[in-house]
């Protein structure tokens, strides 16, 4: 699985347009590849069960992160383009780190720029 434990330089400097340019461009460095739809984006990597799908068209624009728990339950939560992109980068590090609540907290803090302890 990628490596989720420290963010990239590209979730702390993304400069692009949009509500999730943060989160896009941490996704991008993690793997995650896009595919083509206008409407509905869906980010997956390719060793990862963690998807996130953007829902551009809808009022308010969402992400939705989606995977399944080691029972086979599967989860999902949502973020609106209101969210706060540090916010939105802390959800992300806690659904890919799931199994490890310290981790999901370090990579979360490093990527805010702030030291966990």
């Amino acid at each position: 699985m990628t490596d989720a434990l420290a963010p990239t330089d590209a979730a702390l400097d993304a400069t692009a347009d949009g509500p999730f340019a943060r989160l896009i461009a941490e996704l991008a460095e993690l793997g995650y590849e896009p595919d083509d739809s206008p409407d509905l984006v869906t980010y997956t990597a390719t060793d990862g069960d963690t998807a996130v799908l953007m829902y551009l068209s809808t009022e308010p624009p969402q992400a939705v992160l989606t995977g399944t728990n080691s029972d086979d339950t599967d989860w999902q939560v949502a973020v609106t383009a209101a969210t706060p992109p540090t916010t939105q980068l802390l959800i992300l590090y806690a659904a890919l780190n799931t199994t490890n609540a310290r981790v999901a907290v370090t990579a979360a803090a490093t990527a805010l720029g702030l030291t966990a302890y």
